[in-house]
């Protein structure tokens, strides 16, 4: 099993990260699995502070029926919630996922939803330091809520669209769900970016 991440998805969680440089970001990958692959074909950036159940209640939420939406208009045929991004920064000051592979409790509502509608949930881990190396990403895919095994990445990218955009710093025109709950007129679902 491998995950496949599209340009869009990359693209939106190194924007993310770009526009919170000391915050720690996290979000949600979009998606679905194919032939042993989990397709990653966009993201919705949650937060960058911490966060109380109420908020990822409601943002998970807002994502399953936007994802039921697409799929019922006809845009894909499959697309669900199926996996967790989160930047290293995130890792070391939440305790996100420690070196024995254990998630914090703050974790836990997200992974919950994530493998009660898919046993194929994949973790994605962002090096911030690392951000357009190689190195960047690393993947996990969720056996259970406590336990991962690393699985191979690509990024499908062209990164010089990537990097045009972070030249013309469109990563100020990203939102996420907490922006989202300060201005309600800000789409956190970003569906302008990187076209």
């Amino acid at each position: 099993m491998e995950v496949s991440l599209s340009e869009k998805a990359f693209g939106k969680m190194a924007m993310h990260s770009l526009k919170y440089p000391k915050c720690p970001v996290d979000g949600i990958l979009l998606g679905y699995e194919e032939d042993q692959v989990i397709k990653v074909t966009d993201v919705i950036p949650l937060f960058h502070s911490p966060r109380l159940y109420e908020s990822i209640s409601l943002a998970l939420l807002f994502i399953e029926e936007y994802c039921i939406e697409i799929v019922q208009k006809g845009l894909l045929n499959k697309f669900q919630l199926i996996g967790y991004y989160y930047d290293e920064e995130f890792s070391q000051l939440q305790g996100a996922l420690n070196t024995e592979s254990q998630v914090d409790t703050r974790c836990s509502l997200i992974l919950e939803k994530i493998l009660q509608n898919n046993d194929a949930a994949v973790f994605v881990r962002m090096k911030r330091d690392q951000l357009f190396t190689r190195d960047c990403l690393t993947a996990s895919k969720m056996k259970s809520k406590q336990q991962f095994e690393n699985i191979s990445l690509s990024v499908c990218s062209n990164s010089s669209n990537i990097l045009r955009a972070v030249k013309d710093m469109q990563y100020f025109h990203l939102y996420d769900f907490e922006d989202h709950l300060l201005n309600p007129s800000l789409n956190w679902f970003n569906p302008n970016l990187l076209k």
